[in-house]
């Protein structure tokens, strides 16, 4: 009897055990059943946002199911992830992060609400964004080596902008000066649009911008473009050389953006929400237009994702504590 008991009791966990994953298989197969809100740490009109919502047109063909982009900027994103990692588990409420909380914020930061890593699944990586090594017109240096030079012939004297301490701009620019030994003033800005205009301006000599501003001001003469700051050439600008072809070899710094979950969302959800989107991405149709957009698609899987951020969150890291900066 208690042989037969014990067999019982196995059979009965066993059924038990394939119900539960069969739910979950059911669940991840289904999934979604209703609206997917995606919520973004940036303002409309912005790269990530633009990133989300280049891919998020295309997934209700995909879904059959409305997805909502809602736009909570403030805090340098930290408002936008704390409100994702504390959201209900279950991939109706996703976060679409740009590189200041995936690498930079926790360094820059002495107390967060969140943590990345603990807090959240990483589900795909979009995209890659490099800056641009962009001068005034009356700066003699028409390459980033000639740039080098001139900044060791007047030590101090050249000014950079940025849109803030701890910004890709800002530690573009450190990476830059710990490379090469320069020494050139940095002038924090509360907002890019007006460290764009003294640029135009003149009241400064370079700056590390994103191409979406930089390349049409190019185009028209008004400033001048030596180098981009990835380690590949880019699609809308192949003639333009990387930092690292122009003498700095090792040299690279990119705007990485990807979709997050909070942690505790099922596996199989995360595993179908990085299909879907990487089904998408990979299309011709989504690359060319991220291209227009002057981004990249990198389309990381979930594994490769998290390694990327570890990866640039260490050599981010190691950039803000050697330039000081520190918000609270």
């Amino acid at each position: 009897m208690r042989s037969a008991w014990w067999l019982r009791s196995g059979y009965a966990c066993a059924l038990s055990t394939a119900a539960v994953f069969s739910a979950f298989e059911a669940s991840a197969q289904a999934f979604p059943t209703k609206p997917v809100r995606i919520i973004v740490g940036n303002g409309p009109g912005t790269s990530p946002d633009v990133q989300i919502r280049l891919v998020a047109e295309r997934l209700p063909a995909e879904w059959k199911q409305q997805v909502l982009i809602e736009n909570l900027a403030g805090a340098s994103s930290n408002i936008a992830a704390e409100r994702v990692a504390n959201a209900t588990p279950d991939g109706y409420t996703l976060f679409y992060a740009s590189i200041g909380p995936l690498t930079i914020n926790m360094h820059l930061f002495s107390k967060l609400n969140y943590d990345i890593v603990r807090d959240f699944a990483f589900v795909t990586q979009f995209s890659k964004l490099a800056n641009v090594l962009a001068v005034h017109p009356s700066v003699p240096a028409k390459t980033a080596r000639e740039l080098i030079d001139l900044a060791k012939r007047r030590p101090g004297d050249l000014r950079y902008g940025s849109g803030g301490n701890g910004t890709s701009q800002h530690l573009s620019a450190e990476l830059f000066r710990s490379m090469t030994g320069v020494q050139y003033l940095h002038v924090p800005y509360k907002s890019s649009p007006q460290m764009t205009m003294d640029l135009m301006g003149g009241q400064l000599d370079l700056a590390f911008h994103q191409p979406v501003v930089v390349m049409p001001l190019v185009l028209s003469g008004r400033l001048r473009a030596l180098a981009v700051t990835s380690d590949n050439r880019q699609a809308w600008a192949p003639t333009l050389p990387t930092v690292a072809e122009s003498g700095l070899p090792g040299f690279e710094i990119t705007v990485g953006s990807g979709l997050l979950a909070p942690r505790k969302t099922p596996a199989d959800i995360v595993e179908k929400l990085n299909a879907d989107l990487q089904r998408i991405l990979l299309t011709p149709a989504l690359k060319e237009a991220y291209a227009r957009n002057y981004m990249e698609v990198t389309a990381r899987g979930t594994r490769d994702f998290a390694a990327w951020q570890k990866s640039e969150s260490e050599k981010m890291g190691a950039l803000v504590r050697a330039s000081g900066a520190k918000l609270d």
